[in-house]
């Protein structure tokens, strides 16, 4: 029963109870494809013959945003949004439910077509969120070691630190226009603390202090990368991304 547990702990059915109304806003402006979303609706039906207790599961999941969603329109906060919009929102919380359930016996194609929506605009830090989570945690635990190697290879990428410079503007203009959760700078100043913390004990010689602070920008160039995947250009999510991808591996 793992995926029903995937779904409890995704929390999407407390994000539904609590959307806002620029959230059904940009959940309708995602122009949920109906025809694909039928297509994979199908592939997902297929795929959960057999399995009669987690349908009822889902069935109970959906039955639940459904009286969430009719209760907020009529009464809630969403009582002046447009049918057709809260009716979009609904569509995309209820295929989230399916692609969670079903994760992991379903194609990767098929999970986009049904989670994508509700991830692009209601995930934390984007559509890109575990992503982001994952490099966060990473920093926590970063070590002068790690701080050395991340150094040492940014060194060998000197000759690309002007399309560095450019790709990371364009990650922060773009970042400008959307909205990602406001906790980052905090959850970031946090890791990052308690990686000095834990690894800087003693005082630094120059060169240790250099290994430190150019590992902080490599990192911070990394989450940008991540936290807006979506929005550049592959080649400056390369840019961004490749030092930091390049040292870690080689420190595994």
């Amino acid at each position: 029963m793992a995926q029903l547990d995937e779904v409890v702990e995704s929390d999407l059915l407390e994000q539904v109870q609590n959307l806002t109304t620029e959230q059904v806003a940009r959940l309708y402006m995602t122009g949920i494809g109906r025809e694909d979303t039928i297509n994979a609706c199908r592939i997902v039906q297929e795929a959960g013959c057999g399995d009669g207790y987690l349908l009822l599961e889902i069935e109970h999941a959906i039955e639940t945003i459904r009286r969430s969603m009719s209760s907020a329109a009529n009464s809630g906060l969403l009582s002046a949004m447009r049918p057709q919009a809260i009716l979009a929102a609904e569509d995309a919380a209820v295929n989230a439910v399916i692609a969670l359930a079903f994760r992991g016996r379903i194609r990767r194609d098929t999970f986009h077509v049904l989670y994508g929506p509700w991830e692009r605009v209601m995930g934390r830090f984007g559509p890109n969120t575990e992503a982001v989570e994952e490099l966060i945690e990473r920093v926590r635990r970063l070590t002068l070691d790690e701080a050395r190697s991340l150094r040492a290879t940014s060194n060998t990428r000197s000759d690309l630190e002007f399309d560095i410079y450019g790709a990371r503007n364009e990650a922060y203009r773009v970042a400008k226009g959307v909205t990602r959760d406001e906790t980052l700078q905090a959850t970031w100043s946090s890791a990052w603390d308690n990686a000095t913390d834990r690894a800087l004990v003693g005082d630094l010689d120059v060169a240790e202090n250099e290994a430190w602070m150019v590992a902080k920008s490599v990192a911070r160039d990394a989450l940008l990368a991540l936290m807006y995947k979506d929005l550049i250009s592959d080649a400056h999510f390369e840019l961004l991304y490749d030092t930091w991808k390049s040292a870690m591996a080689a420190e595994q």
